[in-house]
């Protein structure tokens, strides 16, 4: 893997990070009626709180499947625990990536 690509990859997992904690901080209401700093500091705290959401429920698909509705919550709740370890691990490799890079 090129260095470009390494780094174009980690870009890629922060964004989705923040647009998870963006999303999910916006949907919650905790966002609403506060300052332009208070409103980056909640961005900030739901991307480090939720952002591993999609790799933990990517993750968890290998063991569990969602079929109904209580079971897909139940892997929401076990994909934030699970991208809270997941996130940080993959931000990690794709900066040893970016070290080891050609």
């Amino acid at each position: 893997m090129s260095r470009k690509d390494a780094v174009l990859r980690l870009v890629l997992h922060i964004a989705i990070g923040v647009v998870t904690g963006m999303l999910i901080g916006s949907a919650t209401g905790d966002i609403d009626g506060l300052t332009i700093g208070e409103r980056i500091g909640m961005i900030i705290f739901f991307t480090f709180a939720t952002g591993g959401l999609p790799f933990g429920w990517k993750w968890l698909t290998n063991f569990l499947s969602a079929r109904t509705i209580m079971s897909i919550i139940v892997k929401a709740f076990l994909s934030v625990l699970v991208g809270w370890i997941i996130y940080p691990v993959t931000l990690v490799k794709d900066i040893i990536a970016i070290i080891k890079a050609d």
